[in-house]
């Protein structure tokens, strides 16, 4: 498992679905699963940030 993990504010999830459904509605991106959602909002949205200290207090 990866060490890093984004950070989203309510309104830039928002902001990341409205944008995939208007992507969706014009046919430029592939709607075929959750999971292409999922990713194409953690890759084009979020602020990237270390999640190891986390991880460590929970070993």
């Amino acid at each position: 498992m990866s060490g890093a993990a984004k950070i989203f504010t309510r309104e830039e999830l928002r902001r990341a679905l409205r944008y995939w459904a208007d992507q969706i509605a014009s046919v430029s991106l592939n709607p075929d699963t959750p999971e292409a959602c999922a990713d194409y909002t953690y890759e084009h949205f979020g602020i990237e940030t270390d999640i190891n200290p986390l991880k460590e207090n929970h070993q």
